[in-house]
């Protein structure tokens, strides 16, 4: 199971994608055919998202976090909503297009802000400047007055 999400299978599914879509539409995505929420498929789109936010991110950052904050795990439940409608044909719109194909989109254009700017992302960053800007993190990194 993945490290950015957590989410079971079953009659009563629960986690993070049962928290932001509901038992219904997983149950409809991402079935097993008896109505209930198949595991198999839940983990697949789980891990195709994170493989994905660990391949854009990890020449900046240490991956996958061991802290996983909130833009993290945003990410990861658009990324998840693409890829479980990606394992359900019969869920397209009549020009065929994938319904998250917008989230997709978004959360793609979010990955590329993280690589652009290259912030600090929690304890996770492979390097975190100790200059920024004119502002330094200690004494000992002023640069000494001209005289």
């Amino acid at each position: 199971m993945g490290s950015y999400l957590t989410q079971t299978g079953g009659a009563t599914p629960a986690g993070d994608l049962t928290d932001a879509f509901g038992n219904d539409l997983l149950a409809r995505v991402c079935g097993d055919g008896a109505g209930q929420v198949s595991a198999v498929r839940v983990n697949r789109a789980i891990n195709s998202a994170e493989a994905m936010i660990n391949t854009d991110l990890a020449p900046f950052y240490t991956v996958p976090f061991v802290v996983v904050t909130e833009e993290i795990k945003t990410i990861a439940l658009m990324l998840c909503e693409y890829f479980m409608y990606s394992q359900k044909p019969d869920f397209r719109r009549a020009d065929g297009r994938n319904p998250a194909d917008e989230t997709f989109k978004a959360a793609r254009d979010m990955l590329k802000s993280l690589r652009m700017l290259r912030p600090p992302l929690g304890a996770g960053s492979k390097t975190t400047p100790s200059v920024v800007g004119s502002l330094v993190d200690s004494d000992e990194q002023r640069e000494p007055a001209e005289d």
